[in-house]
């Protein structure tokens, strides 16, 4: 499958859910950019794994754009020794802040590395627009 939606990532100001800014990624999908997928190491280049089972993994999306077709699949897949580590997102809400809550609650998530948000749209579905992510936290 054919990814390479993102156009783009960097940090701006456009958009900030906590504080003034946000990692943004102007993204374009169509009939040959079906996807992109943000990978975010929490512990560095090392991998040390991160005790987090029990607690809850909570972040920010802002897709600013035109109303989001109901073909987009965002999920995100936590990078753990988890049996069910895959997630859907729900449905996102364009020109808002849409908070995504993911339990880490399998014996599996006690190792937690990272994790990475993939954002894929079938073959032929289009949207074009800036996707910004903030506030990532473990509580």
């Amino acid at each position: 499958m054919p990814e390479n939606a993102a156009s783009g990532i960097g940090v701006s100001a456009a958009q900030a859910f906590d504080g003034t800014q946000s990692l943004s990624i102007p993204s374009i999908f169509n009939s040959s950019r079906s996807g992109f997928i943000v990978n975010l190491t929490i512990c560095g280049s090392a991998l040390t794994p991160a005790a987090v089972l029990g607690q809850t993994l909570t972040f920010e999306i802002y897709p600013e754009g035109p109303a989001i077709p109901a073909a987009l699949q965002p999920t995100i897949t936590l990078l753990t020794q988890s049996s069910n580590p895959t997630s859907t997102i729900p449905a996102l809400t364009s020109n808002t802040w849409n908070k995504v809550t993911v339990p880490l609650t399998d014996p599996g998530d006690a190792a937690l590395v990272g994790w990475n948000i993939e954002f894929y749209m079938p073959i032929g579905s289009t949207w074009s627009g800036t996707v910004y992510f903030d506030a990532f936290k473990i509580q």
